[in-house]
């Protein structure tokens, strides 16, 4: 935590002029350039997500297609730090190594909440750990020693590998923690801790990493979704990109509440969206479409035109869902055809 904390709405109210001076650059030059913090590394385009269980350096290499910059490769906390304090970097200095040999960028993401039933803290953190909807576990990220803790790690890394040419920057997991809201109101749960842990955590990440991005997995905040415009709004002038784990043109929730930001923050920040596995066997909801499946150049024209995104991140899934759905290898002629493009 800083010594000295200004309250949040001093801080809003601070930012709120850079960032929109950035929406109307002089002498109509590139709105991305006229932003503070865009002296970090940027290189936009396509990358490949790769999952652990399935992210060996094979699996990165068979991944170099044409029109792929580079890896946005999972890392689970308890590997990265041991024990309290202490941490193991070696798996991401060596994929590091790997993607200099190769020409390819890598973005690290760290994970505090899983999918299956592993704990995705370190062991002395395992008493702030709830089960979610999806199966598997989420850090209780409002809790002071987990914030404090997460912080600490984002700035070893930054603080280790910024300096790495290859070394795109740092992610987030998305923000939907996958409770109930009774259980979140049970553990002391609310929105204004939330939304203050996020701009402090993305901001000592930025701090750490002056040459590198952060990528930050928005999607739901529980109970206030507003504010994830006031953690936007926050972080915007730092250089934070701002994106989700799901590119989905027919998801409800999705319209009604994280994809409007997109639009709200197109050219004050960089924007990145990511095609899941479920977005490989998304059904078209709507008539006149000659497809069951939305395709991967229907995914991608959405995520460029409606979202504006400068990045997309393509998950590293080789087997279709269900007959007649997609995976990777239907995407990859989009990414060759496509590999310099600009919302």
């Amino acid at each position: 935590m800083n010594k000295f904390r200004l309250p949040f709405s001093v801080i809003v109210c601070a930012l709120l002029p850079l960032a929109h001076a950035a929406s109307a650059p002089a002498g109509g030059g590139s709105l991305l350039t006229q932003i503070s913090g865009m002296q970090k590394k940027y290189h936009p385009g396509h990358y490949i997500t790769l999952l652990r269980g399935s992210d060996s350096q094979g699996a990165m290499a068979s991944s170099i297609q044409p029109g792929v910059v580079g890896m946005l490769k999972h890392y689970s906390w308890p590997a990265l730090e041991p024990s309290k304090g202490t941490y193991d970097f070696s798996e991401i200095a060596s994929d590091l190594n790997w993607a200099a040999a190769h020409g390819m960028q890598l973005i690290v993401m760290v994970e505090d909440k899983t999918f299956q039933t592993e704990i995705p803290t370190p062991a002395y953190l395992s008493q702030y750990v709830l089960r979610n909807h999806g199966g598997g576990y989420t850090t209780m990220r409002w809790k002071p020693p987990v914030a404090a803790a997460f912080k600490a790690l984002v700035v070893a890394l930054g603080t280790r590998f910024d300096s790495n040419k290859n070394f795109e920057g740092l992610a987030t997991q998305e923000t939907a923690v996958g409770f109930s809201y009774k259980v979140l109101v049970a553990q002391g749960y609310t929105a204004e801790a939330y939304r203050d842990m996020y701009i402090e955590l993305l901001t000592a990440a930025s701090e750490a990493m002056p040459t590198s991005r952060v990528f930050w997995f928005m999607n739901f905040i529980p109970v206030k979704e507003q504010y994830v415009a006031s953690i936007a709004t926050a972080v915007a002038p730092l250089g934070v990109a701002m994106g989700g784990p799901d590119i989905m043109p027919d998801n409800p929730n999705l319209l009604r509440k994280p994809y409007p930001y997109y639009t709200q923050f197109f050219g004050k920040m960089p924007l990145f969206g990511q095609v899941e596995g479920v977005c490989y066997d998304q059904l078209h909801m709507t008539s006149g479409y000659p497809t069951k499946y939305w395709t991967m150049p229907e995914l991608f024209n959405f995520a460029l035109k409606k979202l504006h995104v400068n990045y997309v991140f393509w998950t590293r899934i080789t087997t279709p869902a269900a007959p007649g759905a997609y995976d990777l290898s239907d995407a990859l002629p989009v990414i060759a055809n496509s590999p310099v493009f600009s919302p």
